[in-house]
């Protein structure tokens, strides 16, 4: 059994602390397992898309976390969402993931 998760998020202003333009390029998701170390990229949107649906997730413990890729800059730092336990026998999640400044 599986269940659909959506992964809903919010870019920072794209305004770099000495004033300049910021060009956001992609948003990257990635996901893991409880118990997994290793990270999978799941999406890697553009920055005009704010949610990603995670269709046939099987139950257990997952971890989301979303980085903010700039044209011409380095990768942001991961924000993770809280763990979402899925109970397969309960109904469908919801995670929200958030990234504001």
């Amino acid at each position: 059994m599986s269940t659909n998760v959506t992964i809903a998020y919010q870019l920072p202003t794209p305004v770099r602390v000495d004033g300049s333009a910021m060009e956001i390029t992609a948003v990257r998701i990635e996901k893991r397992l409880e118990g997994i170390a290793e990270w999978t990229e799941i999406a890697s949107n553009p920055p005009s898309v704010t949610s990603f649906v995670d269709a046939n997730v099987p139950g257990g413990t997952w971890h989301y976390r979303g980085f903010v890729v700039q044209k011409d800059g380095p990768e942001s730092a991961p924000l993770e969402a809280a763990a979402l336990v899925l109970d397969l026998a309960a109904a469908s999640a919801l995670v929200v993931l958030t990234a504001s400044k």
